[in-house]
């Protein structure tokens, strides 16, 4: 499964020079989503999942998503729940 993601992915295009503004774009972005915090506490994972998200999407559809954009949230839900499906034990019994 891995290899076949890294071959789709590279067929769209991952790991050339022209996606790295992209990825400087993006990385823009979250930097401000952190600024907004002004010195509050928070946990980063849900922006940097929301940010390498938004990398994919930017590659595969050809543009990001706001990071409130009702779509977005609905796709980075569905994917958590894929995520948290598969790894759980009947998940992993049902993929035999």
């Amino acid at each position: 499964m891995r290899t076949f993601t890294f071959k789709i992915l590279k067929d769209f295009g991952l790991g050339k020079k022209s996606n790295e503004w992209k990825i400087q774009e993006e990385a823009q972005c979250v930097v401000e989503e952190f600024r907004k915090c002004q010195g509050h506490p928070l946990n980063p994972s849900k922006k940097f999942m929301e940010a390498s998200s938004n990398i994919l999407c930017s590659i595969l559809f050809g543009d990001r998503y706001d990071y409130t954009d009702n779509r977005f949230e609905k796709l980075l839900f569905i994917t958590e729940e894929v995520s948290r499906i598969t790894s759980s034990p009947w998940g992993q019994v049902n993929s035999l």
